[in-house]
């Protein structure tokens, strides 16, 4: 696939990290490619089309797992490398629905002429 299959157009990529978590609600987002664990389970850099990118923080996030305090680079780095542990913590999570919305808030924006009050 090309970038623009993978990534979308710039406006499209600006627009998304713009938009809160998905998982969290944080702001300082990522167009994160958000892939169901049984088709993202071949490895990081495989990367699906555009319209399977959501919003996932990058912003850190530390998480108690076996008595150990670790920081991560946000819901991002959590879905991608360690998605156990991003589950247990956004159990309600579902990336169908989330880039699904993703891809309704940016048809809405650009029916809007760009408005982005439009989208949320």
């Amino acid at each position: 696939m090309t970038q623009a299959e993978t990534m979308g157009s710039r406006a499209r990529r600006e627009f998304v990290s713009q938009l809160p978590c998905m998982a969290c609600g944080r702001r300082g987002c990522a167009n994160a490619h958000v892939l169901p664990k049984l088709v993202s389970g071949g490895g990081i850099g495989r990367k699906g089309h555009y319209t399977t990118i959501a919003p996932l923080c990058v912003a850190p996030v530390t998480v108690v797992i076996g008595g150990r305090r670790q920081t991560f680079a946000g819901c991002h780095q959590l879905f991608d490398e360690h998605r156990n542990i991003f589950d247990r913590l956004h159990p309600e999570f579902d990336p169908d629905i989330a880039s699904a919305w993703t891809e309704r808030a940016w048809q809405a924006f650009v029916a809007s002429g760009g408005a982005m009050e439009a989208t949320l």
